[in-house]
């Protein structure tokens, strides 16, 4: 049901707020998948590090393919061939196998041909086979759609946090802005979310 609740919600077919909730409500997710739970308390920053930078946003754009706003003085390198992005708050520079430090902010953007009826579920399939937390979903607009958001937490991986959002174009195709993170505050999922709110196809 719930995965039912979450590709039918992406693609925007036929759930209003209501019907939404009620779906949700309906459903029966396990400690993995649970919309109601708490919010993971906000795991303060480090001494001498900010959660998240207060710089203006500007535009990133990869041709052809989409844009989306970020603080002026991250890094942002795409691939227009293969529809993706990588957006840091720390020097692309860096030796590649560094461990990540704890103010480190990474979001992966792609595009990819399938339609989201199949992308979706597929992933969130994968999501609850590997018992990830799942600790928040909702649908949110992006791009003027109705688009599904997943927050999950306390992942045993490189990066203990995790924000997706799933923008689904039908036909077109599906978009997954992923991003990474291992410092957890209001300002920082409001930061992340400002981010992946700004997506937007570009032809």
């Amino acid at each position: 049901m719930m995965r039912q609740w979450i590709v039918t919600s992406v693609l925007g077919f036929g759930l209003g707020a209501g019907s939404a909730s009620m779906a949700m409500a309906q459903s029966s997710p396990s400690d993995v998948v649970s919309p109601s739970s708490p919010a993971v308390p906000a795991t303060p920053a480090p001494e001498g590090t900010t959660s998240a930078p207060t710089e203006t946003l500007q535009e990133y754009t990869l041709p052809q393919n989409f844009s989306f706003q970020i603080p002026q003085d991250w890094n942002a390198e795409g691939t227009e061939t293969d529809r993706f992005a990588v957006i840091t708050n720390y020097n692309s520079d860096r030796p590649e196998g560094d461990t990540p430090q704890p103010a480190d902010i990474r979001t992966e953007v792609m595009l990819v041909d399938e339609h989201p009826s199949t992308f979706v579920d597929r992933e969130v399939t994968a999501i609850i086979d590997q018992a990830y937390r799942v600790h928040r979903y909702t649908t949110v607009e992006v791009d003027e759609l109705t688009a599904l958001r997943l927050w999950i937490s306390d992942l045993p991986l490189e990066y203990s946090y995790q924000i997706i959002t799933f923008v689904g174009y039908a036909s077109y195709g599906t978009a997954r802005i992923v991003t990474y993170y291992n410092t957890q505050s209001e300002e920082t999922d409001r930061l992340i979310e400002q981010i992946h709110d700004s997506f937007e196809l570009v032809f």
